[in-house]
């Protein structure tokens, strides 16, 4: 079990120049005290080697100086204020229960979990604000929100001969928002299905190989057209990485490890929030150890 208490305070912020700043006046208001806990509790079956856990824990987070003071300004709409001093902080909660099963004295397992977390309250940015006392027609405010996010990891790992070790899992993710008009959408950016595997193999004592794999369904996310956002499905990630490394005695205490990896070797083009990513990717290195 764990128990955290977080104080703040806040000091009287300058302006510059005062005379145009829309916080003029404002007494800067200190986050409140926060009072968070967590805990988790395992029981061991000695006999079939079974493991039982349970997690629950608190979120918390206050706002940031940006978050509640922050300013910007474009060729467009000129300078722009974001920030609000009153904000509140985010808070939420989560939970999860699962179990492990050790197979070959140790050298196999598989998990399963299931998780549940639920925002209380967070901090958005809002695309339309009226009757703000800071003139404001958008920026950051604080939403009672009720998003929850839940779901299902199914994990395993093995290591079949002396040197090679292989992990692989799946996450199933319904994150949804608050029903709205009598409907529930889902949540932006995440995806529902997530495979991803892991291999190493340790050929001799100096030469260590590995190969990975991130695999996802599509997601849905906005993209800023104009005056306004426009919502679409982006494919899923197939993304293959490899990596080698050779570690070469110099002394008794020392070496020259020299490292490679590509990334994305399928060359897929993937899109994040809209953006185009990286394609195929090569980098290297070598790491003096002493």
């Amino acid at each position: 079990g764990g128990f955290r208490a977080q104080y703040f305070s806040l000091n009287a912020p300058v302006f510059t120049p005062l005379a145009d700043s829309p916080y003029r006046g404002i007494s800067p208001v200190t986050p409140p005290a926060a009072y968070t806990g967590d805990g988790s509790v395992a029981y061991w079956v000695r006999r079939s080697n079974t493991k039982i856990r349970a997690h629950v824990g608190q979120g918390y987070r206050a706002p940031s100086l940006y978050e509640r003071f922050g300013a910007g300004w474009d060729s467009f709409f000129g300078y722009s204020t974001y920030g609000d001093p009153r904000l509140q902080p985010e808070r939420s909660i989560g939970f999860d229960v699962g179990l492990e099963q050790n197979f070959a004295q140790q050298r196999a397992r598989v998990s399963a979990t299931y998780f549940e977390n639920r925002l209380h309250r967070v901090i958005t940015f809002a695309d339309s604000i009226s009757a703000d006392p800071f003139g404001r027609f958008f920026g950051y405010a604080t939403a009672e929100d009720g998003a929850r996010s839940r779901g299902l990891e199914i994990s395993g790992s093995a290591a079949p001969v002396r040197g090679v070790n292989i992990t692989a899992s799946y996450t199933f993710v319904d994150a949804t928002e608050p029903p709205s008009g009598g409907k529930v959408f889902r949540v932006f950016v995440i995806p529902r299905h997530q495979v991803n595997a892991f291999a190493t193999w340790r050929a001799n004592s100096r030469l260590n190989l590995g190969f990975d794999t991130l695999n996802s369904s599509g997601y849905i996310s906005p993209v800023f057209a104009g005056f306004s956002s426009v919502n679409y499905t982006f494919n899923g990630l197939r993304r293959m990485n490899a990596s080698a490394s050779y570690r070469l005695p110099l002394t008794e205490n020392s070496a020259l490890r020299f490292q490679v990896r590509g990334e994305n070797l399928s060359g897929q083009n993937y899109l994040e929030n809209g953006f185009r990513t990286p394609g195929r990717t090569a980098m290297g290195g070598i790491v003096y150890e002493f």
